[in-house]
Formats: C-alpha cells, sequence, structure tokens
C-alpha cells in the first residue's frame, strides 16, 4: 500500500471515529439526563470495536 492510501485511510478512520465519538457523548448524555450511569468500560469498547469492523 502507497503512502497516500495510508494517508487517506488514516483520515477515513478519523472521521468515522470522531462522528461516532460525537453520537457516543450525545447518547451517553442523553442517558445521564435520565438517571441513567455511564456506559460500562466493555459496552463501550463492544461498540467502539463494532464501528471499527464496519470500517
Amino acid at each position: 500500500m502507497d503512502k497516500d492510501t495510508l494517508e487517506n485511510m488514516a483520515w477515513l478512520l478519523d472521521e468515522v471515529l470522531a462522528d461516532w465519538s460525537k453520537r457516543a457523548a450525545e447518547a451517553v448524555a442523553a442517558d445521564r439526563a435520565t438517571g441513567h450511569g455511564p456506559p460500562a468500560t466493555a459496552e463501550v469498547t463492544r461498540v467502539l470495536t463494532q464501528v471499527v469492523l464496519s470500517f
């Protein structure tokens, strides 16, 4: 794989993870506002793994 392809993939991955992070933070804030606790580490890891695998 050439340098440009790797840079493009890194940029796209950054965009995907930034979008996921924003949506995840909004979802956690909404849950916290209704009395739920923060997500467990295992839950965050599971969802983040799904995001990366979908890439």
